[in-house]
């Protein structure tokens, strides 16, 4: 109840602090045996929270795939630090590939133990795939049979780096069969 309606929330430290506390309230309720957090940052208070409250099973799925960053060491040392206090109370870290985990542990400086590659999946048999070849494929979609064609399948959000498709587009209007 007390987050109901409560959307207003402040972004920042407030919020999470209360947003911890809640959780904190939620785990000490229903004593929870894993904890799965998911699309929230991964180095913040939370688990915290949701430690003191009594889970002690926090995994964490990071979904994000920034780019590998190195920052100047003062910074690179914060960072360090504060992912080191923030990660004692997550059991494991769950990056949804390789590359993921890979960032976060040369950017982050999350152990390598602790991050455990889980991708994500689709199960294609839900889908009936049809068994039919290119060409049955352009003739359905009303393609003609010399284009070429080229696909993308992505979130449209900037880091997804689909503006580089659509830059390369532009460039090859002079090849109208693409």
């Amino acid at each position: 109840p007390e987050f109901e309606g409560r959307a207003d929330w402040p972004a920042g430290p407030a919020r999470d602090m209360r947003m911890a506390r809640l959780l904190g309230r939620l785990a000490r309720v229903l004593r929870p045996d894993v904890v799965h957090l998911h699309f929230c940052v991964i180095f913040s208070i939370l688990p915290l929270g949701l430690w003191l409250g009594g889970a002690r099973n926090i995994v964490f799925t990071e979904h994000i795939s920034l780019p590998i960053v190195r920052r100047p060491l003062a910074r690179d040392l914060v960072a360090r630090l504060r992912n080191r206090l923030c990660l004692r109370f997550v059991r494991r870290v769950l990056p949804v590939s390789g590359y993921v985990r890979r960032r976060l542990i040369e950017s982050d400086h999350v152990p390598p133990a602790k991050a455990t590659v889980l991708y994500n999946g689709v199960d294609l048999a839900r889908f009936a795939p049809r068994r039919e070849s290119p060409a049955e494929l352009k003739a359905r979609l009303g393609i003609p049979p010399a284009h070429h064609v080229v696909p993308c399948v992505g979130q449209l959000i900037d880091f997804k780096g689909i503006n580089y498709l659509i830059d390369a587009a532009h460039v090859l209007r002079e090849r109208p069969a693409l």
